[in-house]
């Protein structure tokens, strides 16, 4: 018995540990291949990239991994949800790109043949709203969630919760706002149910 015991507490060990060892392979990633990036901004275009100038760029530093969810194909499918999990992780990142501890950009980081780097830079406007919730809600949390729906070309940001089931509460991005036509407000948060039956609602209304 205390055998057994000890099998599953290792395992249950080795879960945490491999679960808690990616978001520091993304940041790892990130932090090799920014500076990379960063240089491929046209000269005149920093601002489209969250930066006021390529002076900034010396103080630019790798914040917090986010990862990519998206929906699973049985969501598309179903005509009624239930309460199955129609969120899937992908092996895409986003990595913001802080300067001053303000979020201005957000890099890709991707695995390309077993190996993470970085893909890409853009995001201006996801970093700044990232940026604007963090300091609203600040959390010690090492990695964040964003669930993007492809079809409406937005995203949601989905933090833990004990409280709320299945364990996301889900809050409404600016693309996400744009998407569904409303306004901004980040003190409102909603199970990951309600949103994915608004998201339902709005793809049958978009057909």
């Amino acid at each position: 018995m205390k055998v057994i015991f000890l099998l599953f507490f290792l395992l249950a060990r080795s879960i945490v540990f491999s679960q808690e060892a990616i978001p520091k392979e993304i940041s790892k990633a990130a932090n090799s291949g920014y500076h990379e990036y960063l240089e491929k901004i046209p000269q005149g275009r920093e601002s489209l990239y969250g930066f006021k100038n390529r002076d900034e760029f010396s103080l630019a530093k790798i914040g917090k991994p986010y990862q990519i969810f998206l929906l699973t194909k049985e969501f598309y499918t179903i005509p009624i949800i239930n309460n199955d999990n129609y969120i899937v992780a992908s092996d895409e990142w986003r990595v913001a790109v802080t300067v001053n501890n303000e979020y201005r950009a957000m890099v890709t980081v991707a695995k390309m043949n077993g190996i993470w780097e970085v893909v890409g830079i853009g995001a201006a406007g996801l970093a700044s709203d990232l940026g604007v919730f963090e300091k609203q809600h600040p959390s010690q949390v090492q990695y964040g969630r964003i669930l993007r729906v492809l079809q409406l070309d937005c995203e949601f940001l989905l933090t833990k919760s004990e409280s709320v089931q299945p364990n996301f509460k889900t809050w409404f991005l600016r693309s996400a706002d744009i998407a569904f036509d409303q306004s901004q407000d980040n003190n409102t948060s909603y199970s990951l149910e309600q949103v994915l039956l608004m998201v339902k609602d709005k793809l049958g209304n978009t057909k």
